[in-house]
């Protein structure tokens, strides 16, 4: 296998996973963070670190160093939504035109299911669905997606949109619904993925050559939400969520079929 050095431009909580898996492959790999505490979590994991912030000042140097020599660039900034501000969308529009991309063989951006409508019949989304999430926020997502398919100084891109994340032991939602009552959408389907799912499948993406720019992470498990989040609470000792009963849920499924017969990609963490 041919290794290869690769940048993670915002290297946090699953960037930091899938660095430290890229190096046990023997690739080379460089991270960005924004404090000195963050820099030296990456220095302690083996990552060379970069202090990067995008949408703010940054050294223009730094950044240079940054980008210098990798062969893949992987964009892992969590793509958070407030209404009227677009820090995300005009940092990477000014990241994009005030650097040389040259050397970058393959980009690839993580994104989110949210790009998808929800409906009251769960509809169901491939990866040759065209995005039609109307919402301030659905919009923000799909503008931030075509910003990246619009570079034209890197022809090999990919958009890799992921379930929610959770991970088992750590971090995961039926935290915060424990014991919660009113619950909307209790029939809606979940779309999750495991983070070790979630580093192997960026994995099989950074090292395919398959021409598909579009793939999909989400578990092909979808049950609907009060049978997965009160199985969950059960498992976990948790106060089960009470979910509003009676009314029309809105949710959507995700399939991720295209992506796992392209890449021969299994789901084994299961969520």
């Amino acid at each position: 296998m041919e290794t290869k050095a690769i940048g993670i431009l915002g290297c946090g909580w699953l960037g930091k996973a899938l660095a430290k898996k890229l190096i046990t492959k023997n690739h080379s790999v460089k991270g960005s963070a924004r404090t000195k505490e963050s820099i030296k979590d990456l220095e302690d994991l083996g990552i060379q670190p970069y202090k990067i912030n995008i949408g703010i000042n940054t050294s223009h140097r730094e950044t240079e160093n940054f980008l210098k020599d990798i062969d893949v660039l992987i964009i892992t900034i969590p793509p958070k939504f407030k209404k009227g501000e677009e820090h995300l969308f005009i940092g990477l529009e000014r990241f994009f035109s005030a650097f040389d991309f040259s050397n970058v063989k393959k980009l690839v951006y993580i994104s989110s299911t949210g790009v998808f409508q929800d409906s009251d019949n769960n509809k169901i989304y491939t990866e040759d669905s065209f995005p039609n999430n109307t919402s301030e926020r659905g919009k923000y997502l799909i503008k931030l997606e075509n910003l990246i398919l619009d570079q034209v100084d890197i022809s090999n891109k990919s958009i890799v949109r992921l379930g929610g994340l959770i991970k088992h032991q750590g971090r995961h939602p039926i935290t915060h619904l424990a014991g919660r009552e009113n619950v909307p959408n209790p029939d809606a389907a979940v779309n999750l993925i495991e983070q070790t799912d979630a580093v192997n499948l960026l994995i099989k993406v950074i090292e395919s050559d398959s021409p598909l720019k579009i793939f999909h992470g989400v578990s092909p498990k979808h049950t609907s939400r009060k049978e997965y989040y009160t199985q969950k609470a059960l498992e976990l000792n948790l106060n089960p969520p009470i979910f509003i009963e009676g009314e029309t849920s809105i949710g959507k499924i995700i399939s991720s079929e295209i992506t796992s017969r392209t890449l021969n990609f299994e789901y084994t963490s299961g969520i």
